[in-house]
């Protein structure tokens, strides 16, 4: 086998295939240890994240589906970053009770119920907004 100098043009090809497997093995590596999106949301069950997305999606039917994956995704990130599961829960659960009719309605409509919707709406809001949602 002929020495190969080192400045020669196969030497460099060989030089940056390792350099080039070297950054690849380092983001694999990264990749690796980079926690799950869920781990940063505990106590947030998938089925109430799948219906958030869904609903959110449904609300938004003029955009495309894939576009609404993400946004909505987002949004919903955004609030588990403002809220527990819990306050979430709470505070979706109000906002979603003062839009019922009738008397059922009417014993949901109290100033702590409305503060409470209040509240999640703005969030909301601002999180439609930050994701690239709002109307």
């Amino acid at each position: 086998m002929m020495l190969m100098k080192r400045g020669t043009p196969a030497a460099i090809v060989r030089r940056l295939h390792r350099l080039l497997r070297l950054r690849s093995l380092a983001l694999i590596a990264c990749i690796a240890m980079a926690r799950p999106a869920s781990a940063d949301m505990p106590g947030y069950p998938t089925l109430d994240r799948v219906m958030f997305v869904d609903a959110c999606m449904q609300q938004n039917t003029e955009r495309p589906r894939q576009e609404l994956i993400y946004k909505c995704v987002c949004v919903f990130d955004q609030l588990a970053d403002e809220f527990s599961y819990e306050e979430f829960s709470a505070l979706q659960t109000a906002s979603l009770a003062l839009t019922m009719t009738g008397e059922r309605g009417r014993v949901m409509r109290t100033d702590s119920m409305r503060t409470q919707a209040n509240r999640f709406r703005a969030v909301l809001e601002t999180a439609k907004s930050a994701c690239l949602l709002s109307r």
